[in-house]
């Protein structure tokens, strides 16, 4: 009988699958609060944390199952820029028996060397990801585990601090898609370079979110969207919060994903079955959902918020909400500009 773990032939073409999971603990436990004091139906329909982990378990098992050739990667992002992996669990940062809540600061525009500070070796482990078949039970374990070490409730020094229902000015309260998403990217194109020989690799990203866009993260998370469509990876978005995501509908929108807000979240399973089950190349024999709407506002780059009207820097393309005599990016003089250089999203 054959015990060996290598299952997968390195001319077989791999489907990668990383998920990103908002696991805020100001924002699931203000939706818990809100969900035991409110007796409304839309209250009602807003699943708690725990459902939502077991309907997600439930998602990545069903993609595992399909095929030999699914490979899949789980990354956990909370307050405060904190994002680190769960699945795989080798790659975790293991520093001091803890994450390295400080590993998406790296300045570094390698991400081989980005990746190394995390935790993630070259060699052996990335070549065990590619040849061996990913079991549901070791995938269910590190994604729990994970999660265990995280306290999913809001902290006694938490900042309240909000601006509107769809973006926020306090990380604490946010979701750090910009840091998540980087480290996702880096990921991939680590797998990119060291995949064996003959391999091909299949990646798109999708990601859940229940917490407010971080204002702050326009130009981050802008640029990282920009480098996922020149990678060609897909990026899809399930949004479980009242209001929609700005930087999440531009993703979709850039990328040729699938951007979708659930109407009933209790049965979230069904949605996720049969929309983001599909790969790239089967999306367009099924009818899926249209995103009618995209909030193309930019945002201004010194109070971050978006903006309907704008000024333009023309040496750096910086947008400001009000016009200024001085560019405070690049510090180049600015003239008054007609009404036909006004940025309009009117």
């Amino acid at each position: 009988m054959d015990t060996g773990f290598q299952s997968v032939n390195i001319t077989d073409e791999l489907e990668l699958l990383v998920i990103l999971l908002d696991i805020n603990p100001y924002t699931w436990g203000k939706r818990k609060l809100d969900n035991e004091q409110q007796q409304s139906s839309s209250a009602k329909s807003l699943i708690s944390f725990s459902q939502f982990i077991n309907q997600l378990l439930v998602f990545i098992n069903t993609f595992l199952t399909i095929q030999r050739n699914k490979k899949i990667a789980v990354i956990a992002s909370s307050e405060n820029n904190k994002s680190h992996f769960l699945f795989p669990n080798r790659f975790r940062s293991k520093k001091d028996g803890k994450h390295n809540h400080n590993q998406i600061q790296v300045k570094s525009t390698d991400s081989t060397s980005m990746l190394n500070m995390m935790g993630v070796k070259s060699g052996d482990d990335i070549e065990d990801f590619f040849l061996n078949d990913i079991g549901f039970e070791s995938v269910q374990n590190a994604v729990l585990s994970g999660l265990n070490s995280e306290e999913v409730t809001p902290s006694e020094d938490t900042e309240y601090m909000e601006d509107d229902g769809n973006h926020t000015t306090s990380t604490a309260q946010g979701f750090s898609l910009s840091g998540a998403l980087s480290m996702a990217l880096c990921f991939i194109n680590r797998l990119e370079k060291e995949k064996p020989l003959g391999m091909s690799l299949n990646s798109r990203i999708l990601t859940f979110q229940v917490s407010p866009d971080i204002s702050s993260q326009y130009i981050s998370v802008m640029n990282a969207i920009f480098s996922a469509e020149k990678m060609s990876i897909m990026l899809d978005a399930c949004v479980l919060s009242n209001d929609d995501s700005t930087f999440l509908q531009q993703a979709c929108f850039l990328t040729g994903g699938n951007y979708l807000k659930p109407q009933r979240q209790e049965g979230l399973i069904q949605y996720l079955l049969t929309i983001f089950m599909l790969e790239k190349s089967l999306r367009s024999y099924i009818q899926l959902p249209v995103q009618n709407t995209v909030d193309f506002r930019a945002s201004c780059f010194e109070t971050r918020k978006p903006i309907d009207d704008g000024y333009v820097c023309p040496v750096c393309l910086s947008i400001f909400s009000s016009h200024k005599p001085v560019c405070s990016t690049c510090a180049s003089k600015l003239q008054r500009p007609t009404n036909r250089s006004v940025l309009s999203y009117k």
